[in-house]
């Protein structure tokens, strides 16, 4: 696709664009353009007869298609006359205002077929930090805008735009400037290409900006600006000259940052006639060193601040993953410790989509649909953990393990588990109750247990992630597998029973005399009820599980009825406890669990007083 060019009365008022393609390819088309001076045009903001919104333009093949907008103060001439809609070649033009818009060929290569140098010197970054400016003010000034620069440009495009017209506005004597890269490849070999990602020419021969391969893989293979003069003072254009005329000097400064891996500024101009008279080599060379140490500055910038923008958009990136907190503490320490394993107490959470496999076969013939209802689902886990200053430590299918803990202490580490389990399983049910299409159909359950874990940045020599490792991660897995079997949202090991009942705002009488513990979360009231010792399946030792449920979900006495009943389940009294469940069965998924449980198990294994040995996961 072709450029277009913008010029003002001032030449430093000038930008050059490669219009954009389109999804016509065939015929060549592409999308249209706004010209004017608003944020969502091409801005021309240096000329006040343009409009807002005065033309748009746009590629169609061979030509480029401007049409004006009705509402468009001033008129727009093309070939000397008013137009309202026309066709402009490439090496055409049209005027708006005080500024010319130009069609013109937007390929740029760089060649190899450049003369040898009459002269040609490196400089360090040392070397140039040493020299002092001509003209200070003016070079600080303009160095003082990149940082606007590039906060400014939305996109890399963008960018290369706006450095590229600040190059020449500060470099005078310019007559053209790319930005270009080696690929990031600086030990390549004389035959690579040289990819110009952006470019400029403002000189008088147009055509004949055609950078230096050469000179560029020499900048960036050394890491040190290199300057190269063809045009000697007093001497005809025939005795020396470079590829093309217009061309007396060029020098390539590369970008030293890892974000700009292989990237360089390169700029080219001509000797005035008074700075041709010049009597040697040297003050030609000498002439030049102010607009290199300047170019250098400008990369330097360039080069620092797209490493910052590289770490922003990181952050970003890991936000998805940390929360405020862990970001806090990986800007204020050393990332190497907070990351480093080291032993701590957390509380873990297994959060798994119950009726994926359903809904699998469901959507088998429209997977994209299935994929936004899961990532909309797992989006619900991940914002509620993230929020409630939780780490995600691993995705398992349709299922997340968060934890709370690390790097930093929290002590209401097993508070927050419950409260996001909450707010995940209230999200869920609101959606279902709504007809929501992303949503509705999918329940959740929760395991959450707590402990001692080694934390921290956990994998082999060759990958790694931040995630948490030990006995309690297991637990909490298995206690997510076990809201499954007992037809439950929410289970607890014992230590999370432990914290829960220490916070509880009231005890709740049941009409069996069991005291129920109520636990408020998120301003929603909770009941916790114990569920028995169970043995998880392929573990060895049995654990202490309860329950967490709404008050508004279930019935208290039903639920004070089944703990009733826990004796006979520690004395192992089978026979009896299978009576007592009979009539809770219906209403109580836990107790039609162990109800079934003792009737399908016979004999009972002798696993200890009262346990609950489970056959699967």
């Amino acid at each position: 696709m072709p450029d277009l060019i913008a010029q003002g009365a001032d030449f430093r008022k000038r930008w050059r664009r490669p219009l954009p393609a389109g999804e016509d390819v065939v015929l060549g088309r592409g999308e249209d353009v706004v010209l004017g001076r608003g944020e969502e045009s091409w801005e021309i903001a240096w000329d006040k007869k343009i409009s807002h919104q005065h033309a748009t333009v746009q590629w169609q093949g061979d030509h480029l298609q401007v049409t004006k907008y009705q509402q468009a103060a001033n008129p727009i001439f093309y070939q000397g006359d008013e137009q309202l809609s026309f066709e402009v070649p490439i090496g055409g033009h049209f005027v708006i205002g005080e500024t010319t818009f130009s069609v013109a060929d937007g390929q740029l290569k760089a060649t190899l077929h450049q003369a040898e140098p009459v002269v040609e010197r490196s400089f360090s970054a040392d070397d140039l930090q040493k020299l002092r400016f001509g003209d200070p003010d003016q070079r600080i000034e303009m160095i003082s805008q990149l940082p606007d620069i590039i906060s400014r440009a939305a996109n890399d495009s963008e960018l290369f735009i706006r450095m590229i017209n600040l190059l020449l506005s500060g470099i005078p004597r310019g007559s053209g400037a790319a930005i270009v890269s080696c690929g990031g490849n600086v030990e390549a070999s004389d035959g690579i290409s040289i990819s110009v990602m952006h470019w400029d020419y403002r000189g008088s021969q147009q055509g004949s900006f055609s950078p230096s391969q050469r000179l560029i893989q020499t900048s960036v293979r050394q890491n040190k600006s290199v300057l190269q003069i063809w045009k000697e003072s007093g001497s005809s254009p025939q005795a020396t000259f470079t590829a093309t005329e217009g061309i007396d000097w060029a020098f390539c400064v590369p970008i030293d940052s890892p974000a700009c891996p292989g990237w360089a500024l390169y700029v080219a101009g001509e000797f005035s006639s008074d700075e041709s008279s010049t009597s040697s080599s040297s003050k030609h060379s000498g002439l030049l060193e102010d607009d290199i140490k300047f170019t250098e500055l400008a990369a330097s910038t360039l080069g620092n601040l797209r490493q910052l923008r590289a770490l922003e958009q990181a952050q970003a990136h890991f936000r998805q993953f940390f929360p405020t907190v862990v970001l806090d503490a990986l800007r204020q320490r050393n990332p190497d410790d907070v990351l480093a394993p080291q032993e701590t107490e957390v509380a873990v959470m297994f959060c798994d989509l119950h009726g994926f496999a359903r809904e699998s076969e469901q959507w088998a013939d429209d997977l994209p649909r299935l994929l936004e209802r899961t990532s909309g689902a797992l989006g619900v886990m991940t914002r509620h953990l993230l929020a409630s200053g939780g780490v995600v430590g691993d995705f398992h299918g349709d299922a997340v393990m968060g934890f709370w803990g690390w790097p930093l202490r929290q002590d209401d580490r097993i508070d927050r588990a419950c409260t996001t389990a909450h707010n995940i399983h209230c999200e869920l049910i609101d959606e279902a109750a709504s007809g929501g299409s992303i949503l509705g159909g999918f329940q959740a359950g929760f395991g959450i247990a707590a402990g001692k874990v080694v934390a921290g940045k956990i994998g082999s020599a060759d990958q790694v992630k931040v995630t948490v490792f030990g006995p309690v991660v297991n637990m909490a897995a298995r206690l997510e597998s076990m809201t499954r079997t007992f037809g439950v949202s929410i289970l607890l090991d014992e230590a999370s029973d432990d914290r829960l009942r220490g916070m509880a705002t009231r005890q709740q009488e049941t009409s069996s005399g069991i005291q129920l513990p109520v636990v408020q979360l998120d301003k929603s009231d909770y009941f916790l009820r114990r569920v028995g010792l169970v043995l998880p399946y392929g573990m060895q030792t049995p654990a202490h599980v309860s329950q967490l449920v709404r008050c508004d979900q279930v019935d208290a006495d039903r639920l004070g009825q089944y703990e009733s009943l826990l004796p006979l389940l520690s004395a192992a009294d089978w026979p009896a406890l299978a009576d007592r469940l009979a009539p809770l069965a219906d209403d109580d998924p836990v107790a039609h669990f162990l109800a079934s449980h003792i009737r399908e198990t016979s004999p009972l294994p002798d696993d200890g007083p009262g346990t609950i040995r489970l056959r699967s996961k």
